[in-house]
């Protein structure tokens, strides 16, 4: 096999883990969307779903024009046999921040090896949107802990009367 041949399979098949990994990403997006009660954050993680779904129709296109016609989803993606709503919020934070870490270097690689300029100009758009991502995941991760820290804390010393004190408080 030529080392040319070689290199543009190498390329599909980054393309293809980049496309499971957007199709994986869009599911995770739109349920961390669903367990998010601030309405400004919600509609952040639908864009994120939005936009992952968008990626995964252009590099699905450009799949096709490197000739490859028959890829399916089922089965590529370690991550797509999860169901993301078995996760807690925190628990669907740490997998879509690692998933959305592994998309980043599926990037770099693609970038860093395609000479076409026009690849390259999309591959590292895709990347810095990715860095993007990951820093507001681990920036909503770090404020998920705090109010959980927070709540244990301010939880911690309750008596059973102050529990029903404050219940009873809810109600009226």
């Amino acid at each position: 096999m030529s080392k040319n041949r070689t290199t543009q399979n190498k390329l599909i098949e980054k393309i293809e883990q980049s496309i499971d990994a957007e199709n994986t990403l869009s599911h995770f997006y739109q349920h961390i969307a669903s367990l998010t009660k601030n309405g400004k954050i919600r509609k952040r993680f639908r864009a994120f779903a939005e936009s992952a779904k968008q990626n995964k129709e252009i590099l699905s296109l450009h799949l096709e024009e490197l000739g490859v016609r028959d890829f399916e989803l089922e089965n590529r993606c370690s991550f797509c046999q999860i169901n993301p709503d078995s996760f807690s919020l925190n628990g669907a934070l740490n997998l879509e921040l690692e998933i959305t870490r592994a998309a980043t270097l599926f990037y770099k690689d693609l970038s860093n090896g395609s000479f076409n300029p026009d690849e390259k100009m999309l591959f590292r758009r895709l990347m810095r949107e990715k860095k993007d991502q990951v820093a507001f995941i681990k920036k909503e991760k770090r404020l998920h802990e705090k109010d959980i820290e927070d709540h244990n804390s301010n939880n911690k010393n309750l008596t059973v009367p102050d529990i029903f004190s404050k219940l009873l408080d809810k109600r009226i």
